[in-house]
């Protein structure tokens, strides 16, 4: 009856060995997919790293881009600016002599008025 009992128990354990190795064995798998799974997501993390290192350094050649050309429409604002006051002050310096050639003028018809009432 002993015999019976630990062959009985040994079947027992047997079958529940067996279920264990079952389920470290479907463990196993899970490990494996979610090990492989996560190989694949870190080769996406270093390949989204570089994408966006390269989409930077991109991003950076063009601001740098950007900058010369906004640098060089100011400097080429300031020359024409400059252009600009310098007609300015020509344009001033033309109006005063036109104002003192006005005066010239009146002042030449103030004369010839003033000598033909003396001739008259």
């Amino acid at each position: 009856f002993d015999a019976i009992k630990a062959d009985r128990a040994i079947s027992i354990n047997l079958e529940r060995l067996n279920i264990l190795a079952q389920e470290t064995d479907t463990q196993q798998r899970e490990i494996e997919l979610k090990s492989t799974e996560a190989g694949r997501l870190k080769a996406e993390i270093r390949n989204i790293k570089e994408s966006a290192k390269e989409q930077t350094a991109e991003l950076h050649k063009q601001l740098s881009d950007h900058e010369r050309s906004i640098m060089s429409y100011q400097f080429e604002l300031r020359k024409e600016q400059s252009a600009c006051e310098g007609k300015k002050s020509a344009l001033s310096k033309m109006g005063i002599e036109m104002e003192t050639l006005r005066q010239c003028l009146v002042e030449k018809d103030r004369l010839i008025l003033s000598m033909e009432k003396k001739v008259a």
